[in-house]
């Protein structure tokens, strides 16, 4: 191939080699058994992780949220800042239906016949999601309403420069340059006014980005 053409199957070989990957990922954390086989078909599910996200950690990227909006599983809110460099600004939020916890259920209580019967795959990929507050990919996230207030009360720019406006596309405050940064300890200490309903089990609070321009 000429140097100056581009391959037309890049994204074809791009979502290839990303799926092998992870799948190689998981295996390695998992081994290649039943866990693997189930929390791999839990994650095929395009629905699921995003609305896990929002149950137990209260936020999720836009791009998980926009498929939840998609299916009818998400409402929009909004409240008014009342403190810090944001006051009296107006802010989205989400609210997950009760059909979508419903769907969430379903997946949770549907025990899945294996050889390993002590584990729970479904628990396992709890955990997971416990170990941190949110991913953004790049284009933002979505949060719940405590998630918002407890950001506000820390002056998180690294939540609330990311939120994204549902309807619009749009990130819904700039930075305004100042503020002292917010660790993962913060986070965890308050753990108890946004967490879900396990929150004594969370073991991690991170806000993690594969932006591009952030990675290193």
């Amino acid at each position: 191939m000429d140097a100056t053409e581009i391959d037309p199957n890049f994204l074809l070989i791009s979502d290839r080699e990303m799926y092998i990957h992870r799948d190689r990922s998981l295996a390695g954390s998992l081994g290649d058994g039943f866990v693997y086989r189930r929390i791999k078909n839990m994650l095929a599910d395009p629905l699921l992780r995003p609305l896990l996200e929002l149950l137990e950690n209260g936020a999720t990227s836009y791009e998980g949220a926009l498929k939840l909006k998609g299916r009818g599983f998400l409402e929009t809110r909004s409240m008014t800042a009342r403190r810090g460099p944001f006051k009296e600004e107006e802010l989205q939020y989400v609210l997950l239906t009760d059909e979508a916890c419903s769907y969430a259920h379903r997946w949770l209580f549907q025990r899945a016949e294996g050889p390993e019967p002590d584990l729970d795959p479904a628990e396992s990929l709890l955990k997971a999601i416990r170990r941190y507050l949110v991913v953004d990919a790049g284009s933002g996230i979505v949060v719940g309403r405590d998630v918002l207030e407890v950001a506000i009360d820390l002056d998180d720019m690294k939540i609330l420069g990311r939120l994204v406006h549902l309807d619009y596309g749009l990130r819904q405050l700039s930075d305004p340059g100042f503020g002292d940064p917010v660790s993962e300890a913060d986070w965890m200490e308050a753990r108890a006014y946004w967490s879900g309903a396990d929150s004594a089990d969370r073991v991690g609070a991170a806000i993690v980005s594969f932006d591009s321009s952030e990675l290193t």
